[in-house]
């Protein structure tokens, strides 16, 4: 764990030593959906980083494109990489944007780490450990929705899903206190373990999905739209950090 800390945190620095982004970015598939030269930049160091602490590793990465895991990434170690989870946040310099790091185990969520170089904050989850901000170990309230704040992603780049996000969104703003949303699918996990859709469709598991579940376990609970469906999972409270 503490390895793959110290790759998060010099893959910050990468972020923080960006400039003139907007003129380095690319456009993938799908509406709003960007990449820019140094998501690929922190893609490749890290890649080249943790194949030294993890030689036997596979590796998938947000910015290779693949939407389907391969059965090698169920067997043995994975490591799913989202470089810089919040790229249009990093194209306008509106934060947070963070690097995330998701290890897969036989194809189960088994370490997550997630780093936010512009507050300094790093998230960290290990199965069996619990989760840490900065080192001291935080737990989830158990409040009931009521009493709780929600977040959720809209990806705008599943126009599909569109309708569907906003239908859970009124669904939850009418149980919960309000909503927030950074822009960062793991910050917003990693801050309060809030209700997330990212496009899921349970037949093709994406990249995003693994990860979310390896940074997501130490007290998130995400939820899904499938199929244009709602599913919500559960009212899970604020993570508090004692």
């Amino acid at each position: 764990l503490q390895q793959i800390e110290a790759a998060a945190l010099k893959a910050g620095e990468i972020m923080l030593a960006a400039d003139s982004i907007e003129k380095a970015t690319d456009e993938k598939t799908g509406h709003a959906n960007f990449v820019t030269k140094y998501d690929r930049k922190v893609q490749e160091f890290l890649f080249e980083e943790l194949a030294r602490v993890l030689p036997e590793a596979s590796f998938v990465g947000e910015e290779d494109g693949a939407e389907r895991f391969k059965d090698e990434y169920r067997k043995g170690y994975a490591f799913v990489i989202d470089p810089i989870d919040g790229t249009t946040n990093f194209i306008k310099a509106y934060r947070p944007s963070v690097t995330s790091i998701g290890l897969l185990k036989d194809g189960k969520p088994f370490i997550g780490v997630v780093y936010n170089p512009y507050e300094k904050v790093l998230y960290a989850a290990e199965r069996g450990r619990g989760t840490f901000r900065n080192g001291t170990q935080i737990h989830s309230s158990g409040e009931p929705l009521a009493r709780s704040l929600f977040s959720m992603g809209t990806s705008p780049y599943y126009e599909e899903l569109t309708e569907g996000s906003f239908k859970l969104a009124e669904y939850y703003l009418r149980r919960a206190i309000d909503m927030r949303r950074s822009g960062s699918a793991a910050w917003d996990l990693c801050r309060g373990g809030g209700l997330r859709d990212h496009g899921y469709r349970r037949e093709a598991p994406h990249l995003r999905r693994a990860f979310i579940g390896a940074c997501g376990f130490g007290g998130g609970r995400p939820g899904a739209v499938s199929a244009g469906k709602i599913k919500p999972w559960g009212s899970q409270g604020r993570k508090h950090e004692h």
